[in-house]
């Protein structure tokens, strides 16, 4: 597990990041909040990428300040601007990294073919798509059998078929290990064992996905004809869509807000705009 104990990050003179105590238990950790609310800066944190301007971080082989190497040597990693060789193959990195890591390359052999990248294992990165090279992080991350996973929005370039792959290899890794994932589409993590929430650079939510949907508006959907003005007060309109001469909405309410409008369950991320938009 990871521990943080007054934790706090300054960008000029600002608090970015401020946790007073959280500790993260094995498993999928999916990270939400908004853009600026300090989910980057917390994986940069943990992934030793940068270090605190107060508290500590403690792992089970110690405190940053006492067992860096031993910590950092457990660690993967994949930043939102990960940067490659791109001159060389990806079946070159990926020996490369066994070697940093003391991984057996057999093993690199093997994330390429699990994340579909075998057939291109021998060309250039740079003539590789971005979908691809994002793939390639994520299996270099992997090598080694991190105890500590931090991915900053592994999904990002993937398509439907490679996204699926990715998220089922991640949760395979997640048993007996910290996996923690900052993304924007919550729905695709349904079976993620915990959920972070972070609003302005605090944390406001650590739990089970169960206890995060449990909120006490409902989810309806329902057809009106089109209106000049909204019908409903804003904050709890999620989607509206012109179907015709009519329009199709989806909103938050504790009762039906209109005849004929049905309710419907509660995604993880219905649950992500209500608490965000302060509906509770």
């Amino acid at each position: 597990m990871i521990r943080l104990n007054q934790l706090v990050r300054l960008y000029e003179g600002h608090i970015r990041l401020h946790v007073d105590q959280l500790t993260l238990a094995p498993g999928l950790i999916l990270l939400v909040g908004k853009n600026g609310a300090g989910k980057s800066t917390l994986l940069r944190l943990l992934a030793t990428a940068d270090f605190p301007d107060g508290g500590e971080i403690s792992y089970l082989e110690g405190t940053v300040k006492d067992q860096l190497p031993q910590i950092r040597s457990r660690i993967g990693y994949v930043p939102t601007d990960v940067e490659l060789h791109e001159d060389m193959t990806p079946i070159r990195l990926m020996n490369y990294m066994c070697l940093l890591k003391g991984a057996d390359p057999p093993q690199g052999e093997q994330l390429l073919r699990e994340l579909h990248l075998e057939d291109v294992k021998r060309k250039r990165i740079g003539s590789l798509s971005q979908g691809m090279k994002q793939r390639l992080a994520i299996g270099q991350a992997l090598l080694g059998s991190p105890r500590y996973l931090l991915l900053d929005e592994p999904l990002n370039y993937l398509d439907s078929i490679e996204r699926k792959t990715v998220i089922r290899l991640l949760y395979r890794h997640a048993r007996g290990c910290i996996v923690l994932i900052a993304a924007h589409e919550l729905n695709e993590w349904q079976e993620a064992d915990q959920l972070l929430w972070l609003n302005a650079g605090r944390p406001e939510f650590y739990g089970t996905p169960g206890a995060w949907r449990q909120v006490p508006l409902g989810v309806w959907q329902g057809i009106l004809p089109h209106a000049d003005a909204c019908p409903f007060d804003e904050a709890c309109v999620m989607i509206r869509k012109l179907v015709g001469d009519h329009i199709e909405w989806r909103v938050f309410s504790r009762e039906c807000p209109a005849p004929g409008f049905v309710q419907v369950p509660l995604t993880t991320e219905d649950a992500y705009f209500i608490r965000s938009r302060r509906l509770l």
